[in-house]
């Protein structure tokens, strides 16, 4: 599991709409993995002064997948 970031306002209104439009739960794991892992990566290359930003942006992440989780497992998907 990637060590999240914050998310912006647009990302989360983003999300939600994607919801709406039938993303499935999958696309949208898929989709936040890939901008985590891009902007961590990024990170490490410059410095390991960012290494606990990272990390301690993780929990929002979690929160939204958690989020998309509980909502395929109530079907409101």
């Amino acid at each position: 599991m990637p060590r999240g970031r914050k998310l912006t306002t647009e990302q989360i209104q983003q999300a939600a709409a994607d919801r709406r439009n039938g993303m499935t739960w999958k696309a949208l794991s898929i989709k936040y993995k890939v901008a985590v892992n891009t902007i961590r990566y990024s990170l490490a290359e410059y410095s390991d002064e960012f290494a606990p930003t990272v990390t301690m942006l993780r929990p929002q992440l979690e929160n939204q997948l958690n989020t998309a989780r509980s909502e395929k497992k109530a079907g409101t998907q």
